[in-house]
């Protein structure tokens, strides 16, 4: 995975957290201050509603005032004042419960004390946090969206500097004339990592270059050395004045050399490769290679 999808990721996830717990927030602070607001209109109308009830020859135990459910029972002494709760009632038409807003508070009604209960119904003030609540999550989403579509963009162009050095080191040769271009950049950072990346790739040029001058001019000056060390050794062989013991080591001697000048034909070989003095590339099958080698040797290996 990307480093830019592995972060947006986490924006995402934090960004998504961080809106559902606001949303949750604003819920909860819609239905207080709606619920507070319907409490103060329930206990304005309070007053109307003492006075209403105060000119009634009967106070009716149960009876209807616009969209709020009145009761009330006669009780010995006062020692309620005003308590709000929730409750709900069946309604026919709608077939369902409806949610109320219920306040209940002692008053005295031509002298005689009463526990007065009013229900207002709370299927506007429901409807209303619903619908804020969705505005409100659908201009969260908008707005999440809009921050993911503007951090990719702008991480994009932000790392097009990181960008760009990945693709000068993965195409950077240690053999090439040439040495990639990191351009300077406005981000600290980055300029910082391509003046260490155009640093680096200097240094491995020049130490590749020194190696490969130092091993072709190490393999051809040790030709004339071995060269004259392998005659000197030939005429010892060849003198007659020798004993067993000589000639075993010349014969050591010997082998060593023949060991040593492969080495340094080996040695030659790699550094014309590595100077391109091959031009020349053909494809080649191993296997009769091999088994022919493998004739060569079978004496040898039994």
């Amino acid at each position: 995975m990307k480093l830019l999808q592995r972060t947006s990721r986490y924006y995402l996830a934090f960004s998504a957290v961080a809106f559902l717990l606001t949303g949750l927030l604003l819920f909860s602070v819609l239905r207080y201050i709606i619920d507070d607001e319907l409490d103060d209109q329930v206990a304005d109308a309070s007053v109307r509603l003492d006075a209403y009830l105060a000119q009634l020859p009967v106070v009716p135990d149960t009876f209807y005032q616009l969209d709020a459910v009145v009761t009330t029972a006669p009780i010995g002494r006062i020692t309620k004042s005003f308590t709000f709760s929730d409750t709900s009632f069946f309604e026919p038409i709608e077939a369902e419960l409806e949610p109320y807003r219920r306040v209940t508070y002692d008053r005295e009604i031509n002298g005689q004390p009463y526990r007065i209960t009013v229900s207002r119904l709370k299927v506007e003030s429901e409807d209303l946090i619903v619908v804020l609540f969705g505005v409100s999550m659908a201009f969260f989403g908008l707005f999440l969206l809009g921050i993911y579509v503007l951090n990719r963009y702008l991480s994009l162009r932000l790392w097009q500097p990181f960008l760009g050095a990945l693709t000068q080191v993965q195409s950077f040769d240690v053999k090439s004339k040439t040495l990639p271009v990191f351009p300077p950049n406005d981000t600290e950072e980055f300029d910082r990592l391509n003046a260490a990346l155009r640093s680096m790739t200097e240094k491995l040029r020049r130490d590749y270059h020194s190696l490969r001058q130092f091993a072709d001019n190490a393999s051809h000056e040790l030709q004339t050395p071995l060269a004259i060390m392998r005659n000197q050794v030939d005429l010892m062989l060849q003198s007659a004045d020798r004993n067993e013991a000589d000639f075993a080591h010349l014969q050591h001697l010997s082998e060593a050399l023949d060991r040593l000048k492969k080495l340094n034909q080996a040695l030659l070989l790699l550094t014309r490769i590595d100077n391109d003095q091959y031009e020349q590339l053909e494809d080649i099958e191993l296997a009769p290679l091999l088994r022919n080698k493998i004739e060569q040797l079978e004496a040898m290996l039994e």
